[in-house]
């Protein structure tokens, strides 16, 4: 009997079958430079709706934006996710993430009903123009 219970639950310990909540996805979004302004684009999964922001310099903490429980900025893959004036300068990294909510899944009890984006990129410039590379 004590050979048979290894025998029996080997398998699934191997198999890695989860138990609990999962982690959830993370996805990238679309950087790119529109006139030395940083536009964010993604395209969105129905009526979806950004809900949060944070954006932080890396290596200094003190330069960040964060701004939850916003309204009214519906997401469209032809127009930037606004950055709400947060200063960006060549040679530095930044890391921007967002969520996105849809009103429609969360009332019918889809889940999950947000989505969670994040990059991390740097900005340089060439020949005056700048760019933007992820890391």
């Amino acid at each position: 009997m004590k050979r048979i219970f290894p025998v029996i639950f080997l398998p699934l310990f191997l198999t890695g079958c989860p138990m609990g909540d999962r982690m959830p996805m993370v996805y990238s979004a679309k950087l790119l430079m529109v006139a030395n302004s940083l536009c964010i684009q993604v395209q969105p999964d129905g009526n979806e709706r950004m809900s949060g922001l944070w954006i932080e310099e890396i290596g200094n903490p003190e330069h960040q934006l964060q701004k939850y429980d916003i309204v009214d900025v519906a997401v469209s893959a032809q127009k930037c996710l606004p950055t709400y004036g947060y200063t960006f300068q060549p040679g530095h990294g930044y890391r921007v993430s967002f969520m996105l909510e849809s009103v429609d899944k969360k009332s019918g009890g889809i889940t999950p009903a947000s989505r969670s984006f994040s990059n991390g990129f740097t900005i340089w410039t060439n020949a005056g123009v700048w760019q933007v590379a992820e890391l």
